[in-house]
């Protein structure tokens, strides 16, 4: 879908995905802390969680 298909419809029909590598290119200008696995949660849990999925943790240099 382009990015004016996605301005049209007013939606991301699901969502993004992004590969490990395309997280780590995306925020290059972060500390990268963490890059796993999803953890799969069930549907009654209050927190997001679905197989197949990568998160990831980074953080943002403090500049001194």
């Amino acid at each position: 879908m382009t990015d004016e298909e996605v301005y049209l419809k007013r939606s991301l029909e699901g969502g993004l995905g992004y590969t490990q590598n395309q997280l780590k290119e995306i925020f290059h200008f972060l500390e990268e802390i963490e890059i796993r696995k999803m953890l799969s949660r069930s549907t009654d849990d209050l927190y997001f969680g679905l197989d197949g999925f990568i998160v990831g943790l980074f953080k943002k240099e403090i500049a001194r």
